[in-house]
């Protein structure tokens, strides 16, 4: 917005020196109301959020506000194939993609059949990528092996840490019911397995 030429605005108000302090004076109480009102509405106002991949407007804190927004997505071999040019044309950022999981009930780790293909073509696409393995850690031992089995996989597609924008996620969930691996752990022992699997997980150069 351009500022007025202040040589060019002929000044209409009082001409004596009391009316012009009180004009001021009026005027800047004028200011400071309106900038208080302002901030009281900003402080309380709830930004929303509209978006176009689900439909629906999100409300947020206005403590974010002024954030950038990136969209993302979560994927694994349940998706099939992806055109991924196509997902980042239509303004995908980033993809947190599986490398593989454990059993919740059998304990056996496998490998997700989509993983090499969508960390290539995701990264050929300029999209940010993360990626995130299905844990069923009960312990010290299992949570190792499960971190090394996705150091093991990356390797085997021919990335290595330092290629991923985000980091190596646990996905740690309890399924499979009473039958589940998780199912007898308390929440004591579940927050201890977790942290042992982030802090190895730093040590093999993971974010």
């Amino acid at each position: 917005m351009k500022r007025k030429n202040l040589r060019n605005t002929r000044h209409r108000g009082p001409k004596n020196n009391k009316g012009m302090k009180k004009r001021h004076f009026i005027i800047t109480i004028a200011v400071l109301a309106v900038a208080l009102i302002a901030a009281v509405s900003f402080a309380f106002a709830a930004t929303q959020t509209y978006s176009k991949y689900t439909g629906t407007t999100y409300n947020h804190s206005d403590g974010l506000d002024g954030y950038v927004i990136t969209d993302g997505v979560d994927v694994s071999e349940w998706q099939g194939d992806i055109d991924w040019a196509k997902a980042k044309a239509d303004g995908i950022d980033f993809a947190i993609i599986r490398i593989g999981g454990r059993g919740y009930t059998s304990g056996s780790l496998y490998k997700d059949g989509k993983f090499a293909d969508n960390l290539k073509g995701a990264i050929e696409n300029g999209i940010m990528v993360g990626v995130y393995f299905f844990s069923q850690a009960t312990d010290e031992a299992t949570a190792k092996k499960e971190v090394d089995y996705a150091v093991k996989r990356l390797k085997e597609a021919g990335y290595t840490a330092k290629d991923l924008d985000l980091p190596l996620f646990m996905d740690y969930e309890s399924a499979g019911g009473t039958s589940g691996l998780l199912y007898k752990l308390t929440k004591a022992q579940g927050t201890e397995v977790a942290k042992i699997w982030l802090n190895y997980a730093l040590s093999k150069g993971f974010t």
